[in-house]
């Protein structure tokens, strides 16, 4: 009775990583393959101009998986250099929606930021909204996102050796 009983919690265990596997990996896959031909980059940058505290050049760093987005949104000049906030959302036929909220436990502001692509395929124009620490609404902004150009490689950099 007690082999049985292995048996069957083994195979239980195998059908439900099987079912994870297709529902996690498998199935996102498809649907980005069949569905949503066109690919994201991993880095987009931009520049927002909130009122009265001068531009913040952002930067947007996505993974991909299925319609699911994940990733950073890193302030990289202005005021807020070096603040971190991790997002996640959903790209779906040209739209890139997703929240995002900050990666330390100090930071107070978080928000939302809503992107069609255009049609040249790296350029995403849309807005965030957000409330800030020290504001107690909430403001959108516009902003475009631009692919960022790849980072060059070592040798490109230092030359061929």
């Amino acid at each position: 009775m007690s082999d049985y009983l292995l048996r069957l919690l083994g195979n239980s265990f195998i059908a439900f990583m099987a079912v994870q596997f297709v529902k996690d990996v498998a199935y996102p896959w498809f649907k980005e393959f069949r569905r949503e031909p066109a690919k994201l980059k991993s880095t987009y940058v931009g520049t927002i101009n909130p009122e009265g505290v001068g531009s913040h050049k952002i930067s947007v760093h996505l993974r991909r998986s299925g319609y699911k987005v994940s990733g950073l949104l890193l302030f990289e000049e202005g005021n807020h250099n070096g603040k971190e906030y991790k997002l996640t959302g959903r790209y779906s036929h040209g739209l890139l929606t997703f929240t995002y909220w900050p990666k330390d436990s100090a930071g107070t502001s978080e928000g939302s930021g809503t992107f069609q692509r255009l049609p040249n395929g790296d350029l995403f124009s849309g807005y965030l909204a957000y409330s800030g620490q020290s504001a107690s609404q909430v403001r959108t902004i516009h902003c475009d996102l631009d692919a960022a150009p790849p980072k060059p490689h070592y040798s490109e950099m230092h030359g061929s050796r």
